[in-house]
C-alpha cells in the first residue's frame, strides 16, 4: 500500500489551446489576506513596508524556559520580553542578547519605593531606589524565594533619624566593609547582586 507525503510539491495542468503548462494552486494572492496558524521559517531578509500588527507580542515569553525552548541559538541583537521569572514573580523583563548571554535593559529612571519600617526586598525593586524612613531592617531574601538576576542593582536611603541596618536572609551572604548599617539621615547604599545569593553593599557605612 501506497504511503502519502505530506511534502509539497507543485502540480501543473497542459491548456492545449494555448500549449503553456500552469502550475495548479500553491500561489499566493498578495490581495488577499491570510492566517498563518503554523510555523514558517525565512531564512531571507523581509522587508515589510507598512504596519505590522501583532496580536501576542513580539518575542513574548511566559518566563526564560520558554524563551530558551523557542530560541535555542539567539544571535546578537535578538530581543525578548519575559513576564515572569522560574518562580511565577511578575518581572516584565525587557533583554536583548549581546552574542553570549540575555541582558536586561533597564529604564534608567529612578523608581522610588518609600518604606516606613523594615521592609523586605521583592523582585520589583530591582533597579529601585528603598526609601527608609522608619529605620528598621532591609532584609535580602534568599533567591529561593525571590530570584533577582545577577547583576541587579538596588539603592538605598536612609530618610529618616532612625538607622538602618541591612540584613542577609537565609543562606544569603551581604558583603560589606566596615559593616551593614547606613551611617545617619541620608546616609545611602547599593545592592549589587554579584553571584547566587552572593550580595556586594557599598556606600555610607558603619558597623
Amino acid at each position: 500500500m501506497a504511503t502519502v507525503n505530506n511534502y509539497p510539491r507543485p502540480a501543473y495542468v497542459y491548456d492545449a489551446e494555448t500549449d503553456q503548462w500552469y502550475e495548479v494552486g500553491g500561489k499566493t494572492d498578495v490581495n488577499a489576506s491570510y492566517e498563518w496558524n503554523g510555523m514558517h521559517d525565512f531564512n531571507n531578509s523581509i522587508a515589510f513596508n507598512n504596519s505590522v500588527v501583532m496580536q501576542k507580542g513580539f518575542n513574548v515569553f511566559l518566563n526564560e524556559s520558554a524563551r530558551n525552548e523557542i530560541v535555542p541559538s539567539p544571535i546578537y541583537g535578538t530581543t525578548a520580553f519575559l513576564k515572569q521569572d522560574s518562580l511565577g514573580n511578575t518581572i516584565n523583563d525587557l533583554q536583548v542578547y549581546d552574542g553570549s548571554s540575555w541582558l536586561s535593559i533597564v529604564d534608567p529612571l529612578f523608581t522610588f519605593n518609600q518604606q516606613s519600617s523594615s521592609y523586605t526586598l521583592q523582585l520589583i525593586d530591582g533597579y529601585k531606589m528603598i526609601e527608609m524612613s522608619g529605620g528598621g531592617s532591609l532584609t535580602v531574601p534568599p533567591q529561593s524565594s525571590v530570584n533577582f538576576p545577577i547583576g541587579t542593582a538596588i539603592d538605598i536611603v536612609q530618610t529618616g533619624s532612625s538607622q538602618v541596618t541591612i540584613v542577609a536572609g537565609s543562606g544569603v551572604t551581604v558583603n560589606a566593609t566596615p559593616g551593614l548599617k547606613l551611617r545617619t539621615q541620608w546616609s545611602s547604599a547599593t545592592l549589587v547582586k554579584r553571584a547566587d545569593d552572593t550580595w556586594l553593599l557599598m556606600g555610607d557605612l558603619v558597623a
